[in-house]
C-alpha cells in the first residue's frame, strides 16, 4: 500500500496558525489561529470541502495559535488534545467557551495514538507556560512539526531526525529584526532563547535533522515585518550549501500568513 500524508498550511504567522494533516487512518488540525470561515475557505480552494476531522492538537496558548478554537471545534464536531498548563493559560474568554469541550490533556515525550496515526510530543524554547513540537507517524511516513521556539535542544536530535517532511519555523532575519522599529522589548523577546528560530537558526538545525528519507520542507511563522521570501530562500540555501547538504531530491515550500500552501503530498 502507498502511503500519501497530504499537508496544507492554511496560515502561519504571528496573525494566526492552523495546519491541515491528513493521513490514511486519520486527519488532524493544527492549531486553530485562523477564523473557521477562512479555514473553509481555503481548504475548499485546495479541493478540500467538508473534511471529517478526527482532532485539534494545540502547541501551547498563543491566541495565534487558540483564539478561534471554539468555531473549528464545533463546527467539525472533534476533540481536541493541549497540555495542562496551557489549558489553564488560555484566555479567559477562550476558556470559557471552550473548557466543558471534550479534550485530552498531553504532555511532552508523550506518545498517543489517534486510529493509527502516532503523535509525539517534544517541549519547546518559547515564552509560553507549555510549548510542544509534534512528531506524527503513520505507517512508513513521519512528520515533524517544530515553531514558536528560540531553539531547538541537541538531545532531541535523534528522535527528530529522518523524516520525510519537516515543518520549521524560519522567523526572522536577525539584521532586519535589529534594524526594525520595533520596541527593544519585543526585539530582545523574539531574538532570546525563549523567542523563535532566526532564518539560519533555522536551516543549521534541519541540516543534522534531514536524511535521504527527507522529501519536504515547509518553511513556517515567517515574520511579515522582520524577514522576506528572498532573504529567507538565501540563507538557507548559503547554510545547507555549507553543510555540504544535497538538497536536489528536496520539495521546498513557504508557508504565508494570509495565502495557504498548495496541498503537498509526502
Amino acid at each position: 500500500m502507498v502511503i500519501i500524508v497530504e499537508i496544507v498550511v492554511i496560515g502561519s504567522g504571528s496573525g494566526g496558525n492552523a495546519t491541515y494533516i491528513k493521513g490514511v487512518s486519520a486527519t488532524i488540525f493544527i492549531d486553530a489561529g485562523i477564523t473557521l470561515k477562512q479555514v473553509k475557505n481555503k481548504l475548499s480552494e485546495n479541493g478540500i470541502d467538508n473534511p471529517k476531522i478526527d482532532a485539534l492538537v494545540i502547541t501551547h496558548e498563543h491566541t495565534d495559535h487558540t483564539k478561534c478554537m471554539q468555531a473549528i471545534i464545533n463546527h467539525y464536531k472533534m476533540p481536541y488534545y493541549i497540555n495542562e498548563k496551557s489549558f489553564f493559560s488560555l484566555g479567559s474568554e477562550i476558556f470559557s467557551n471552550i473548557k466543558n469541550l471534550e479534550h485530552t490533556f498531553i504532555n511532552p515525550f508523550e506518545k498517543i495514538k489517534i486510529n493509527d496515526m502516532e503523535l509525539e510530543f517534544v517541549p519547546l524554547s518559547h515564552d509560553a507556560r507549555e510549548c510542544l513540537g509534534i512528531i506524527i507517524k503513520e505507517y512508513d511516513k513521519k512528520i515533524v512539526y517544530i515553531a514558536d521556539t528560540g531553539y531547538v535542544d541537541m538531545e532531541y536530535r535523534t528522535i527528530l531526525s529522518g523524516a520525510d517532511c519537516y515543518l520549521f519555523e524560519a522567523n526572522y532575519d536577525p539584521s532586519m529584526e535589529m534594524e526594525s522599529n520595533r520596541p527593544q522589548n519585543l526585539k530582545n523577546r523574539v531574538l532570546g532563547d525563549r523567542g523563535h528560530l532566526s532564518n539560519e537558526d533555522s536551516a543549521v538545525n534541519l541540516s543534522y535533522l534531514i536524511t535521504d528519507k527527507t522529501k519536504n520542507i515547509i518553511f513556517i511563522h515567517r515574520s511579515r515585518d522582520c524577514n522576506t521570501l528572498e532573504i529567507l530562500k538565501e540563507t538557507v540555501f548559503n547554510v545547507f550549501d555549507a553543510y555540504s547538504i544535497d538538497t536536489s531530491n528536496i520539495e521546498f515550500d513557504y508557508a504565508e500568513q494570509f495565502i495557504q500552501t498548495r496541498t503537498i503530498e509526502v
